[in-house]
């Protein structure tokens, strides 16, 4: 049986391949040893949970690259830098920019990884890949009179109104959807008074953990927003993906890009 994988694999095939394949455990496929990792990576301490949500999402799209391209039971010593191009192809074709590729490519790197450090495997079939780094386009920002026109619109759908809400919020207080999620649903452990009499909203960020203090006097729309909720624990909270889906809901009867 060894013999004939060597073979397969169009492999050197010597005394000692044969004997060190020999002492390896049996095979493992590449998915089995993500998900392995996988578990171990959802212990972890300290990893947040945003990391954790973005290792499914790339175990996700990676069971579908493989399903797409016959290779569900393809082995983790197999998974090839020339795997690892058909996959960056394989994301373009599907509309993923490139950026989302290189940060995907590190997680499935680290499955190889971690399978020769398991002894799964002899060898990193990845450890002489180079992802390359991220190219992070520019963004465009809204400026001051966009986000007018955007706050005073009056939008035809209620859910739409009630994201463009949360989007000013997100705009005036700098906070992304996790940090702004945790203040609307325990407003009193991030709220205080400050010595000046007036209200700040003091947090730290969830991924760097530096605090952030936002005065929210010098922002009227914060405050005309919650008073029309009445209150912070009464705006209402969407999931991150539906907030993006309704946001460019938005952006469309806006006429923004």
């Amino acid at each position: 049986v060894i013999f004939n994988d060597l073979l397969r694999k169009s492999e050197k095939i010597t005394a000692d391949r044969i004997k060190r394949a020999y002492q390896l455990p049996p095979a493992v496929s590449f998915l089995s040893a993500f998900d392995q990792y996988q578990k171990v990576y959802e212990k972890r301490k300290d990893v947040s949970e945003s990391s954790k949500k973005t290792l499914r999402n790339h175990r996700q799209l990676a069971f579908r690259f493989l399903c797409d391209n016959s290779l569900r039971e393809v082995l983790v010593d197999e998974f090839s830098p020339e795997v690892m191009e058909d996959y960056r192809a394989w994301c373009k074709g599907c509309g993923y920019k490139d950026s989302y590729f290189t940060r995907s490519a590190r997680s499935l790197a680290a499955i190889t990884k971690f399978a020769k450090r398991k002894k799964w495997v002899s060898e990193n079939a990845l450890e002489d890949y180079v992802i390359g780094h991220e190219r992070i386009e520019r963004p465009e920002y809204l400026d001051s009179v966009q986000l007018r026109l955007w706050r005073d619109y009056d939008f035809s759908h209620p859910t739409a109104q009630k994201v463009a809400d949360i989007f000013v919020l997100y705009a005036r207080t700098g906070f992304h959807y996790q940090d702004l999620m945790q203040i609307i649903r325990n407003p009193m452990d991030f709220l205080i008074t400050g010595i000046d009499g007036k209200q700040w909203i003091v947090k730290p960020r969830q991924k760097t953990e530096v605090e952030a203090k936002v005065p929210i006097d010098n922002f009227p729309e914060i405050k005309e927003i919650i008073n029309n909720y009445g209150g912070w624990s009464r705006v209402p909270t969407y999931c991150n993906a539906k907030m993006n889906d309704w946001l460019k809901i938005c952006a469309a009867e806006l006429n923004m890009r």
